[in-house]
């Protein structure tokens, strides 16, 4: 299989455009594929100490910027033990054989792109509000808990 190098971000967003689906790690991948309407399933496993520390400082309910916007699992998630080879290779098949599945899930991206933009001249703080909120939502203390 032929192998292209995309360099220039504008090189990138076509490339992502030119996706039927995506197999994501979180981050900012994400939220890049979600401008450029690319349905997409996302997995993260990070080592089990690190895990363990992030879920007693944090406790939201989904891991992905979009999801976190909407309120919902919009975009697939598999953290942790639930992401495993079969689990993703579901996911992204269900995207792949079910243009029902697909189209939810792109209305869903125009809507959390939207609630990105929605307003913000500068996209990383109107991210960062987003976060806080779904923070404060979950009433999440910053620190360890049982200090």
């Amino acid at each position: 299989m032929p192998v292209t190098l995309l360099e220039s971000g504008t090189d990138k967003r076509a490339g992502y455009q030119a996706c039927d689906a995506a197999l994501a790690a979180s981050g900012t991948i994400t939220t890049e594929l979600a401008a450029a309407r690319t349905p997409m399933v996302v997995g993260y496993r990070m080592a089990p100490l690190t895990m363990a520390i992030a879920r007693r400082l944090v406790r939201v309910p989904h891991v992905t910027l979009v999801n976190l916007v909407l309120g919902k699992n919009a975009i697939p998630e598999f953290i942790q033990e639930s992401c495993t080879a079969v689990s993703l290779a579901d996911a992204v098949r269900q995207l792949l054989i079910d243009p029902a599945s697909r189209k939810l899930q792109i209305t869903s991206l125009d809507e959390a792109i939207r609630e990105l933009r929605g307003g913000a001249f500068d996209p990383p703080h109107r991210a960062a509000e987003v976060v806080q909120k779904a923070i404060i939502k979950n009433e999440v203390k910053p620190g360890l808990s049982g200090r």
